[in-house]
This record gives C-alpha cells, structure tokens and sequence, in this order.
C-alpha cells in the first residue's frame, strides 16, 4: 500500500494496525507509531499494545481526527489512556498529576451543580478508574485520597438535595410554560404586586408577570411620564436595571391611542435613548437604522452639513427618503 491512503479515517485505520511505516491524505498523516492530525500529535501507539490519546481540545477538523483515532484504536485491540504527555519520552508523574487535577475540577463542578450532579459524578468516577487502570499498568502508586470527595455521605446528601431541589421545581405552579423562581410560585394574584418585577430579571418569566397584573397597572406604578404630546406619551419604567455607576437605568414605554379601535391604548417599548416623544415616534417610523447617536443627541441624517449644524444644538428631524 502506498503512503497516499485515500482519506483521513483510512490513515486512523492504517496506522491503527500498524501495518506500514507511514501514510498520510488530506490533514492527517503518521509516520511510526505517531498519528498526527495537521502537525498535532494527538495519539501514539507504545510497547505492550497500548495507545496514548492527547485529551486536549482543538478545531472541530481535529477533535474528529481525535475520534478516528479513538475508534480505530479501539478496533485494533489496543488498551488507551488519555494523557497529556504521549510521545517517546513518557512522563508518567506528569500524566498522573494530570488525572489528579481531572479530580478536582470534576469534583469542583459536582459541588458546583444545582439540579444535575450525577453527570460530574460518573464522569469523576470515569478519571478515577482511568487514573487506577494507568497506575497499575505501568507499575505507578496512586494517592490513597483519590476519589475521596466523592464517596462519603456528604457527597451522597448533595445528590439527595438536588433530586429533592429539582422533584421540587418541577411540582412548581407555573405559568404556561414557564419555570417561576420559588418565591414567586406560590403567590396568589391577588398578592401580585407591580414592584416586585424588578426581583425578575428572566424575560419569560416578567412576560408573564405583566400579562398576570397588567401593563396598565404596571405604568400606573412604575411609570413617569417625561413628555406628552396630543394622545402619545412617553413613559420612564423603573424596572430595577442598573447602570455600570450603580444608577437606575429606566427603560422607555410610548403610551398612545389607537386611531382605528376608540378608547383602546397601547403600550410598546421603544429605544433606550428616546426622551421625547419626537424620538419615539421617529424610531417606530424608521428605526435605528436611521439614527446616529452623536454627543447624546439623536441625529436623522448621513449629511455631514447637517450633522454639524445639530452638534451646535440645531434640532434635526428630516430623515432622508427611504431607499
């Protein structure tokens, strides 16, 4: 067989079997017992019938080379370990430091989970008999606290906690579909009040908060009023946003009336920027495309004459015709 192999799984395939010296097509190539995937070594074949993965994370072109090489090892026989250090001068010590940290930041993300701490848990247990099979093929001593964060009843009564903490929420009243924080499941409407949207900082569940009490409530109470002109009126909300500074950032609401159904009004948000009713209107009517925010101000125009004589305090409200 030549040393063009046709294609990349083929070269995994070949070099698996060990049954030519070399071969390479498109991005991966071995030469011997290393399997490379560009210029990477990411698997090596050493005594004793076994393979060393390199577990690192690369391109998604490369973690593929990385499951070739895993799948055809795996066919060929050969026992794997995934280690850091794979080429012709083993560190061991390094390798099982490497497992060892593994550990650790498993275990950190176990006591880290909320819901689910089973899929850290398998896969810590998962390190730990790597780390074992390792050590007693190659004749290595393994710290006899590995593994111990996990097997005590403190870490079985993390797991209880979570199961109870997620049975917990999903018995949970909801609203449609949508998951409410505890406090909130269990107030009755009547208890609902307009400030508390400002605890809520999920959009689904302030969606739902508002049609429960009503927008109109939630103006009523939250709401300023900084300008009005005939039947529109902009509103500042106090939603509980913050700014960088630490102040309240207030979101801005045209309130109008609907020409076509009488007495009916409307409620929708507009620009973070808008504070005149002028503003708003001209962001419904062309949006922020047409909009250019310089020194504060909101400037409806690409006409370097024009914007000069607004950036010396010239109101400008003549958008330029649509295109």
């Amino acid at each position: 067989m030549g040393k063009w192999l046709g294609s990349n799984y083929n070269v995994a395939r070949v070099w698996a079997a060990q049954s030519q010296y070399e071969g390479r097509a498109y991005s991966m190539n071995f030469q011997g017992t290393i399997l490379r995937s560009y210029n990477e070594p990411i698997a090596n074949i050493i005594e004793g019938g076994v393979c060393l993965h390199n577990p690192d994370r690369f391109s998604v072109t490369t973690s593929r080379h990385q499951c070739y090489a895993d799948r055809c090892a795996g066919a060929a026989g050969l026992r794997q370990f995934f280690v850091p250090n794979i080429l012709e001068s083993i560190d061991h010590q390094r390798n099982m430091r490497w497992f060892y940290g593994e550990l650790r930041e498993t275990a950190d993300r176990f006591w880290r989970a909320v819901y689910s701490p089973e899929s850290p848990r398998d896969t810590y247990f998962g390190i730990l008999g790597q780390l074992q099979d390792y050590a007693e093929f190659f004749g290595l001593e393994v710290d006899p606290l590995a593994g111990y964060e996990l097997k005590g009843q403190k870490a079985a009564r993390k797991i209880k906690e979570c199961k109870d903490r997620l049975t917990e929420l999903r018995n949970r009243p909801q609203w449609g579909d949508v998951q409410l924080p505890k406090w909130l499941a269990y107030l009755n409407d009547n208890e609902l009040k307009p400030a508390m949207i400002k605890k809520i900082r999920n959009a689904q569940v302030r969606a739902e908060f508002v049609k429960k009490v009503g927008i109109e409530v939630i103006v009523h109470k939250l709401g300023v009023a900084v300008d009005k002109q005939g039947d529109y009126e902009l509103l500042l909300l106090d939603f509980g946003f913050k700014n960088r500074d630490g102040s309240a950032r207030l979101v801005p609401y045209l309130k109008m009336l609907n020409p076509s159904v009488p007495e009916l009004w409307h409620v929708e948000g507009v620009h973070p920027l808008c504070r005149t009713i002028q503003d708003a209107i001209m962001f419904r009517r062309y949006g922020e495309d047409y909009f250019e925010q310089k020194d504060n101000r909101w400037i409806l125009t690409n006409d370097p004459q024009k914007k000069s004589e607004a950036a010396s305090g010239l109101p400008l409200w003549e958008p330029e015709k649509l295109t």
